[in-house]
């Protein structure tokens, strides 16, 4: 059989395709790495805050934040690493950051209110609760029952206060 003859230069445009492609696999490996590299950071901060190696942490979120400024949860957790470090002004910061990168970040809405509740800052936090409340699939509807019972007895509403720990247990 005879082949059907190619275009002329059809060769060159293969290279050049095959060129271009191997670039943009190259680029797309390196964003993987760098993603990878930011969520093991991510990863092992978050760990280190449950384990409440804080320095860790802070060490940790500082460098997957320098990766990634607009990861709503990178800074809910940073700001969670600053206020167990007590630097509240910061803690606070970074929590309202993350709500404004994702407004419906409701780990940091929560956060939030609770260092609102412990400055005594009741009607930010009660915003914050109640907004919390209205995620349903917040899997710590609990805990903002909880704080929302301690809400109430700071106000001295002991019956709302009850109620608020009864749904808590509920959840």
């Amino acid at each position: 059989g005879v082949r059907n003859p190619s275009p002329r230069g059809a060769g060159n445009y293969r290279r050049i395709g095959r060129a271009r492609h191997h670039r943009q696999r190259r680029a797309r490996e390196g964003l993987s790495r760098l993603c990878r590299r930011n969520h093991s950071r991510y990863d092992q901060g978050t760990n280190d805050l449950i384990s409440k190696n804080y320095q860790a942490s802070l060490t940790a979120l500082l460098k997957a934040k320098e990766l990634n400024p607009n990861n709503s949860k990178i800074r809910n957790n940073l700001g969670m690493a600053y206020y167990f470090r007590e630097q509240n002004t910061l803690a606070v910061s970074e929590l309202k950051e993350a709500i404004k990168l994702d407004k419906k970040n409701t780990d940091a809405k929560l956060n939030l209110g609770t260092i609102y509740l412990n400055q005594n800052k009741i009607k930010e936090a009660e915003i914050l609760f109640k907004q919390c409340l209205e995620d349903l699939t917040f899997t710590s509807l609990f805990r903002v029952h909880y704080n929302l019972a301690l809400l109430n007895l700071k106000q001295g509403d002991r019956k709302s206060a009850f109620e608020e720990l009864t749904l808590s247990l509920k959840e």
